[in-house]
């Protein structure tokens, strides 16, 4: 997933930054908050469920462990049945977690 938001960050706005959090353990938290709190709003992306305990809990943990006011925007695969058939890109552009559901969901974070 880091390479598809690297693709929608490469085609959006200057102010948009991604942070691979691959590997991050709790030891390492402390280092990955040196970005995010600068940013008013965080878009998490990850290949399965959210909202389950994922990526995107273990940063909304993050922020409110630290004060962030962020708004933790989150990309994933929601808790539904997909009864659509197709390979993995197709699955991806079904949920929302392509490259243009990236860009598409960046630009909404920050025009509003």
């Amino acid at each position: 997933m880091t390479h598809v938001a690297l693709k929608a960050a490469a085609r959006a706005e200057d102010r948009v930054g991604v942070v691979d959090v691959f590997g991050l353990k709790p030891a390492g938290r402390a280092a990955a908050l040196r970005g995010p709190p600068r940013y008013d709003s965080i878009v998490s992306l990850e290949e399965g469920f959210i909202k389950r305990g994922g990526l995107d809990a273990m940063i909304g943990q993050i922020l409110a462990d630290n004060g962030s006011r962020a708004k933790l925007t989150r990309l994933g695969v929601d808790d539904r049945y997909l009864f659509d058939l197709g390979g993995r890109e197709q699955l991806h552009r079904l949920c929302g977690i392509d490259e243009e559901g990236v860009l598409n969901a960046i630009s909404r974070v920050v025009s509003a």
